[in-house]
């Protein structure tokens, strides 16, 4: 609409003599005036022009409507249709990463159990369907929907049931190493099974989030096996586990324990020349050895003030530990055979032992005795009347051993032995070492 204003400007006679009357802005007028022309007519914008050339605002077909006062009002629109939200309850979610969808799409992400609600709505009769996009992890977890399809009637969608548990995944392994035969019995807690050679097996599936502990029971019976699990113990995560169980000869440890070494000072000790362990005060000790095997314990480096010896260092791993290695650190002192009292005189017999004590001083009990100076084997040399069997040469004698008639010089073949008398030049020069 043109905002032009129009003015009326008719003669008063004429006015009145055509009872002219003038509505808002639409002018009815009869006849002309005196000076003629009096008509109307209607402009090429939509305007009506009065008698006088002047033009009558109209009002044009827009969907608004003039006011008297100029203003304008504009038509209501149609009411919008109504919408309705999908939701529901999701139950035992315990991992992280669940991802619902409606209608494959709008994402929702869920992160505890309870309610849940879509940002969409949607109008009356359309289509819904609830489904799953990203299973829980970290617990892992499958979460089955029900109640998830259907059509909006006229109110929120509410019953829509999620519900989650825990998935299992299987646990086994394989053994490897283990002669056909021979048995061992596997578990994790109270489930149990028996496997027999190197073959795969089975325990019970474990729920994820569920810890598992697998061992070795019983190892095989006959004790020269043992077989271990690698990493048995974890918590189940989202996929199968397959555990490796190795088995090998037993091992056992072979040791003893080492006395009498200096503050401050240590001792290198061998088993078959290798494997050196240095030890740095008195304290147990072992190495680990495969059954059946020899051993031999040596010292590989004497401390800087004493000198070590090893005792019963020798001899074959069974089933079981050795521990009677001793490793004594101390003073060593050693004489020979012949340097005792002559037969002659028919002296008393002697140990190893007594002979140690009669010539370096103390009590038998604090020595050892050794026919090598380089470790303790609790061995003598020892003369007999008429006999060198137990000479150099010969088969030595356990340290505390004599045998003795009414006295050494007793007369018969065999009849004493002693570890210190002057009597077989095979036995003079034999030297007996006295540990303390």
């Amino acid at each position: 609409m043109r905002g032009r204003m129009i003015y009326l400007r008719p003669k008063l006679g004429s006015f009145l003599a055509c009872g002219a009357v003038v509505f808002a802005s639409v002018v009815l007028a009869c006849g002309g005036d005196e000076g003629g022309g009096g008509e109307t007519s209607l402009g090429d914008a939509g305007e009506t022009a009065s008698a006088d050339g002047g033009a009558i605002p109209t009002t044009p077909d827009s969907g608004q409507t003039s006011t008297p006062d100029g203003g304008q009002t504009t038509k209501p629109d149609a009411a919008a249709p109504a919408k309705y939200a999908v939701g529901g309850t999701v139950t035992g979610l315990e991992g992280t990463g669940l991802v619902l969808q409606d209608n494959a799409g709008d994402d929702l992400a869920v992160a505890a159990s309870g309610g849940f609600t879509f940002a969409t709505k949607l109008l009356a009769g359309a289509d819904y369907a609830v489904t799953v996009k990203t299973q829980p992890t970290q617990k892992w977890q499958t979460c089955t929907v029900t109640n998830g399809t259907g059509k909006i009637g006229s109110a929120d969608v509410t019953n829509v049931a999620v519900a989650c548990a825990a998935n299992a995944y299987k646990l086994g392994g394989t053994v490897t190493g283990l002669p056909d035969g021979v048995a061992v019995e596997i578990g994790n807690g109270a489930d149990k099974v028996m496997v027999t050679g190197s073959v795969a097996f089975q325990l019970a599936p474990v729920a994820s989030g569920d810890a598992y502990d697998v061992k070795v029971v019983t190892q095989p019976a006959d004790g020269t096996i043992t077989c271990t699990v690698a990493n048995g113990g974890d918590t189940m995560k989202g996929a199968d586990v397959t555990l490796a169980v190795t088995c090998e000869k037993a091992k056992y440890p072979v040791g003893g324990n080492v006395t009498g070494l200096p503050a401050g000072e240590s001792v290198v000790l061998q088993i078959n020349g290798a494997g050196d362990k240095t030890i740095n005060a008195d304290s147990a000790y072992s190495f680990l050895v495969e059954t059946g095997t020899a051993y031999a314990i040596t010292v590989k480096t004497q401390p800087a003030s004493r000198t070590c010896f090893v005792s019963e260092g020798t001899g074959t791993v069974a089933t079981a530990p050795v521990t009677n290695v001793m490793v004594r650190c101390g003073a060593v002192s050693s004489y020979t055979v012949g340097s005792g009292p002559t037969w002659t005189s028919s002296p008393p017999s002697y140990t190893c032992l007594e002979a140690c004590a009669l010539k370096f001083g103390g009590a038998a009990a604090d020595y050892s005795c050794s026919t090598v100076s380089t470790s303790i084997n609790n061995k003598a040399w020892a003369d007999g009347w008429g006999d060198t069997t137990h000479c150099p040469g010969g088969t030595p004698v356990d340290e505390d051993y004599k045998k003795q008639g009414a006295n050494y010089n007793c007369g018969n073949y065999s009849c004493s032995f002693s570890a210190y008398v002057n009597d077989h030049g095979a036995c003079i020069g034999a030297v007996n070492y006295c540990f303390k």
